[in-house]
């Protein structure tokens, strides 16, 4: 799984595909694939999201568009008014479920153009401080 992930995106990526290219990136997926399934055995890593946290990603993606509009007028005029916002979780069960949001809550903040996480505070609730360009 990781491998097909990985390689995948190594051909998204390039945009010439002879041989050579084609061996070195299967081989460096391979590689990466080998120590990401290592790294979370020895850490014993587990994250079990739920099929219903995807219900944000068409509403985020929609507001891509939007938000690299605000950040070009915004950097037109010079003038960048920005903040550190604090999105707490929601009450997600057991450290499992925690690690996952997390996981997903930092990726999906940190697509847009305006915004990204710079520090989660693990606890009861889990807090992402998320550091936003364009609120005032």
């Amino acid at each position: 799984m990781w491998w097909v992930l990985l390689f995948g995106c190594y051909l998204a990526l390039v945009s010439d595909h002879p041989p050579v290219e084609l061996a070195v990136g299967a081989a460096t997926a391979a590689g990466c694939a080998w120590l990401a399934v290592r790294t979370r055995r020895a850490e014993g890593l587990s994250y079990r999201p739920r099929a219903r946290w995807l219900r944000w990603l068409p509403s985020m993606l929609g507001r891509v568009p939007a938000d690299l509009w605000t950040l070009a007028r915004l950097l037109a005029r010079r003038e960048v008014p920005e903040g550190l916002d604090q999105v707490p979780s929601p009450e997600t069960g057991g450290e499992e479920r925690r690690a996952a949001w997390r996981g997903l809550a930092t990726l999906a903040l940190s697509v847009s153009p305006g915004a990204y996480v710079t520090g989660v505070r693990t606890g009861r609730p889990d807090v992402l401080v998320v550091h936003r360009v364009g609120r005032g």
